[in-house]
C-alpha cells in the first residue's frame, strides 16, 4: 500500500496556517467545543476531497472560510426545530381538490390595451 505524504502539500500548509483562525470563527458561533471540532473536521475532509484542485486556488483562506461558513449554515439548519403541521389545520380543508392554476392571461383578453404608440392592439377575435 502506498503511503500518502502530505506534510509539504499546499493543502496542509494552508490548513496549518488557518486552522486556529477557523476554529475561533466556528467556536464563536457555536459556543460548543465538541461541535466546533466536529465541524472543523468536516471542513478538513471537504478540503481533502478537493486536494487535487486546492493548490490552484487563488485564495486558500477564503475558500476554507467559505466551506466553513457553508458547513456552519448546514449544521444550524439541521439543528433548527421543525414542526410538522397537522393535516386538519383548518376545518373543512382536508378534502380540497388539487390546486389548479388559472389559465394564462393574454393581451387578446384585453381589447382596449394600448401599446406605447397609443394605438389599440389588434385582438384576435372569432366572428361567429
Amino acid at each position: 500500500m502506498t503511503e500518502v505524504r502530505m506534510e509539504n502539500s499546499c493543502l496542509m500548509q494552508a490548513w496549518r496556517r488557518h486552522e486556529r483562525e477557523l476554529r475561533a470563527y466556528l467556536r464563536g458561533r457555536l459556543r460548543d467545543a465538541q461541535v466546533t471540532d466536529d465541524l472543523l473536521q468536516d471542513v478538513f475532509l471537504k478540503s481533502l476531497a478537493h486536494k487535487s484542485t486546492f493548490c490552484s486556488l487563488d485564495n486558500a483562506r477564503a475558500w476554507l472560510f467559505t466551506v466553513a461558513r457553508n458547513a456552519l449554515a448546514d449544521r444550524l439548519r439541521m439543528r433548527k426545530e421543525q414542526v410538522e403541521l397537522p393535516g386538519n389545520l383548518w376545518p373543512g380543508t382536508t378534502n380540497l381538490p388539487p390546486w389548479n392554476p388559472s389559465p394564462p392571461v393574454y393581451r387578446a383578453h384585453f381589447p382596449n390595451w394600448r401599446k406605447r404608440t397609443g394605438r389599440p392592439l389588434i385582438a384576435a377575435t372569432s366572428k361567429a
